[in-house]
């Protein structure tokens, strides 16, 4: 790899004569601190014996910030009391503000910054030659009236579930905004899979007491095989000598690319069909199974991560060699860590929760010292777009709630109110802002949630629909919710805003009843693919008996003739025995979470009932 010294600079500033730091820094004899920029080209020499005491103390005391990773000189930071500086040859009292880089967290902006460092070094040579073995591109002259795209180096840190660092990732990425459509990429679209047929998946390997492993694919996206011709440059550092000039043509996919995740997704299915594995595109189509006599195997994808389970280890194993021989992978085991959501497994029982990700938050945003509460909002609650004065960072806003919607794929319990505060992502205001960092003080409290699926006796489908009529004051418009239950614990749910105001309490009822009526047959079409056929007729509750009415009896043809079409579906599904209705209290309806704010004793009883459970001692 060719570097210059230029480029072997840690960072792009260069600090002036009268920068506190590097004063310090000569008075204790231009230590060696690899991290901290000085004016000098030259490497400073190290100490013979080391740093004195008191500086690798004043060292230790710098904590780095939450966005800029600066620093603040205090030597007494968690007792909150004032500096000593009585063994100090000079005086330390001084806040600095440049990037000392002396975390493993450091992660570098750009390639003179990585190139500094050795880890990162070494990290840019591994996906280099990945990237040469893969055979992804081949240099050619640049093309006459073409001019190729751009790329450049990615860095990231990759760290366990407990939270230590588990390696640097250096990642090569094309500029793939600057590729035209019709001239060098066509269709871009790529299936993901759905966290509803995830936690299915997790449900029916608690359910028959299975093992769920975890395979990563290597360089994912680099496996894929281009239709078009795309050309690129070199990547930056790694140039050929004697060939600087030419170009990439690109032969297989790489990350960046607008069609680099369609040509992954196509290749790896491929792979499976010649497998023998069973494709059901139509319902998930990420979702693979194989059956070969009594063995079966679920395979469900998500990128380049791979979830399998079945019932045989042996066969297993089989296939995941199978797999390797095409692609290189690396064979996490059983799954403990998926895509931010921690994995533990007994021997009958599966317990899903994001305990690290919401701690992450709560110091991302402040709140680790925070005093908890007992619920996410407040009862009888109903905000509006005018709460107070404009919020001064919009930004920081949406990203507390984009940050919450994610923790909502193993907290339903916190459904409702994200959904009502992303209304309010456009223009927020204080009380918005207030609202969001209570749901951060409920977290604080419940940081050891998580659903739990375990073995049970009634291993059936079971759906909650529910309404709360008009609940936006603003626009009269109706907020609806629904949970599926699969045995032990709830596997979809869902909050949202109805589409159109409803005239009455039973409409807005007879529309959630309808959107829960379309998950519940997806979900048995799911099941049927996992060869767990819902042979009854999967029990929908509802706390409303007019609605139930409206679903079993058309003749009410008066009052609901204006009622959009595609929401009497469910008649047919009543009819045919897909679904049955049935009443239930208003105590009971457990769907009444997703739709409005509630007081602490119904809050923990229907969490319960969802499944949610504290972290297992066991």
């Amino acid at each position: 790899m060719e570097s210059s010294s230029e480029e072997q600079s840690p960072l792009h500033e260069t600090l002036t004569t009268d920068d506190p730091l590097s004063d310090v820094i000569d008075r204790i004899g231009r230590l060696n601190l690899d991290s901290v920029p000085t004016q000098s080209t030259e490497q400073p020499r190290p100490s013979e014996k080391g740093p004195p005491k008191w500086l690798t103390k004043t060292l230790e005391s710098v904590h780095p910030d939450e966005i800029g990773k600066t620093g603040t000189r205090n030597s007494n930071r968690q007792n909150g009391g004032d500096v000593d500086d009585s063994n100090s040859p000079v005086d330390m009292d001084v806040t600095y503000d440049c990037e000392l880089n002396l975390s493993t967290d450091f992660e570098p902006t750009s390639f003179k910054e990585a190139a500094s460092h050795d880890e990162w070094k070494e990290a840019m040579q591994k996906e280099y030659d990945a990237l040469i073995k893969n055979g992804t591109w081949k240099l050619v002259d640049p093309p006459f009236g073409t001019k190729p795209i751009g790329c450049k180096w990615v860095y990231k840190n990759k760290y366990k579930a407990d939270g230590s660092l588990d390696k640097h990732k250096a990642r090569l990425v094309a500029k793939g905004f600057a590729q035209k459509e019709g001239v060098d990429y066509e269709e871009t679209f790529a299936p993901t899979a759905k966290w509803a047929t995830i936690r299915t998946l997790f449900a029916l390997a608690a359910q028959n007491g299975w093992k769920v492993h975890q395979m990563d694919v290597k360089t994912a996206f680099l496996n894929g095989d281009l239709k078009e011709n795309v050309f690129m440059s070199q990547p930056e550092g790694f140039a050929v000598k004697g060939h600087e000039y030419k170009v990439c043509k690109l032969v297989k996919s790489l990350y960046g690319l607008k069609q680099a995740p369609r040509a992954w997704y196509e290749k790896l299915t491929k792979h499976l069909l010649k497998l023998n594995f069973n494709h059901f595109d139509l319902d998930d189509a990420t979702l693979f199974v194989k059956k070969v006599g009594k063995t079966i195997v679920y395979l469900v994808v998500y990128v380049d991560d791979l979830l399998m389970t079945g019932n045989n280890e042996s066969y297993l194993a089989s296939i995941k060699k199978e797999l390797g021989k095409s692609f290189e992978m690396t064979d996490l085991g059983y799954v403990h860590y998926y895509l931010g959501i921690e994995v533990t497994q007994y021997p009958k029982s599966i317990f899903l929760s994001q305990k690290k990700y919401i701690g992450d938050l709560l110091n991302r945003f402040g709140m680790t010292e925070c005093n908890p509460l007992s619920t996410p909002m407040e009862q009888n609650l109903k905000l509006t777009s005018v709460e107070g004065n404009e919020f001064e960072d919009a930004t920081k806003y949406r990203q507390l709630v984009g940050s919450l919607i994610y923790l909502t794929t193993t907290r339903p319990d916190i459904s409702f109110t994200v959904g009502i505060l992303s209304r309010f992502m456009q223009k927020p205001c204080e009380g918005h802002w207030s609202a969001a960092k209570r749901v951060l003080r409920y977290l604080k409290g419940t940081q050891d949630l998580g659903i739990k699926y375990t073995q049970v006796d009634d291993f059936n489908l079971i759906g909650y629909s529910d309404s709360d009529f008009d609940r936006d004051k603003e626009t009269g418009v109706s907020t609806l919710g629904y949970a599926m239950s699969l045995g032990s614990g709830a596997v979809s749910w869902r909050s949202r805003k109805q589409s159109v105001p409803a005239d009455s309490t039973t409409e807005a009822e007879y529309v959630a009843a309808a959107e829960a009526t379309k998950e519940i047959v997806w979900l048995r079409k799911i099941l049927d693919d996992l060869q767990v056929k819902q042979v009854q007729s999967t029990l929908l509750m509802i706390d409303n008996t007019s609605a139930i009415k409206l679903a079993k009896n058309p003749k009410f043809h008066d009052r609901t003739k204006h009622i959009n079409t595609k929401y009497h579906l469910i008649r047919h599904h009543v009819e045919a025995k897909t679904i049955h209705l049935r009443h239930c209290s208003t105590n009971e309806q457990i769907a009444d979470i997703f739709t409005k704010a509630l007081g602490k004793e119904k809050l923990e009883r229907f969490r319960m009932m969802l499944g949610l459970t504290n972290i297992p001692s066991d």
